[in-house]
């Protein structure tokens, strides 16, 4: 019987497992200690964190609930104050409060309120912790154009930028101008000339310097966009007429005089024709 011998040459290599060094104890114990350090660090500063947001974001603590409005109010106070609320009510990313001090979107409620009243602008200004002020501010350079009861903001240039509701235009501060024709209007369209836009705004901003004794402006009537005369009709009932061919000064001194030299009874009268010059024709 034949048995293999290894060769001296090529000797048999046997692979005995190691022996194992094994921790000792305290170090057993210092890494399970140092594992749970981390794990109560990390707790922690979640903790921290979450806390931190709920005080900051969530909590009463910055809470808005007080709105002070301010400046030149002509809007119902309530009315604004309840939509300012519904604007504050809202959520950004359906998660953070918008009524929360921080995250206040001065830009949304801004939006919010030219949605609804396209007749002011507001600024908004924030008192920590829980105060908004609202000034309310008129906007300028701009006219309110009629027709087919339809109301619409004017631009400089006669351009209707916005429509808006009728309610909107009580105790409007700007030129109110109605088109008696009625003609269909569209937004981003030219309606009305622009010297008859600097004529309005001239009446507007500058008819107290005229000095015309007992005449009071209330708004302007037009009977169609392609008409060349502007009727202005007065808080005592009759209207002047006016034109874009003569200076404003031109027309209104004529006025003056025939009313200084009572040559017209302002309690009798329909309307006070200035086109023509040098003359006042009146029925």
């Amino acid at each position: 019987m034949d048995f293999y011998q290894p060769s001296k040459k090529y000797p048999v290599k046997h692979d005995y497992p190691k022996k194992l060094k094994s921790k000792r104890f305290f170090e057993y114990l210092s890494e399970q200690s140092s594992k749970l350090r981390r794990k109560v660090s990390l707790f922690i500063i979640l903790a921290v964190i979450v806390y931190l947001v709920y005080f900051f974001y969530f909590s009463d603590n910055f809470r808005i609930n007080n709105i002070n409005l301010q400046g030149n109010i002509n809007l119902a106070s309530e009315e604004i104050e309840e939509m300012i609320k519904n604007s504050l009510a809202k959520r950004n990313f359906f998660i953070f409060p918008e009524n929360n001090y921080f995250l206040l979107n001065k830009k949304l409620i801004r939006k919010d309120f030219q949605e609804r009243y396209p007749l002011a602008d507001l600024t908004i200004s924030k008192k920590i912790p829980h105060t908004i002020n609202i000034d309310i501010t008129e906007r300028v350079g701009q006219l309110i154009w009629v027709t087919n009861e339809r109301y619409y903001l004017m631009n400089l240039q006669g351009v209707l930028v916005k429509e808006f509701a009728a309610k909107e235009l009580v105790n409007a501060n700007m030129p109110v101008i109605y088109d008696n024709s009625n003609t269909p209007a569209y937004l981003n369209e030219q309606v009305i000339s622009l010297s008859f836009i600097h004529l309005i705004s001239e009446i507007f901003d500058d008819f107290s310097t005229f000095n015309i004794p007992e005449v009071e402006i209330d708004h302007f009537r037009m009977d169609g966009p392609e008409v060349n005369y502007l009727k202005v009709v007065t808080k005592q009932g009759f209207e002047i007429h006016l034109n874009t061919e003569l200076t404003l000064a031109e027309q209104f001194y004529k006025l003056k005089r025939s009313l200084e030299e009572s040559k017209i009874d302002l309690t009798k009268v329909q309307y006070i024709n200035l086109r023509v010059e040098n003359q006042v024709i009146y029925k």
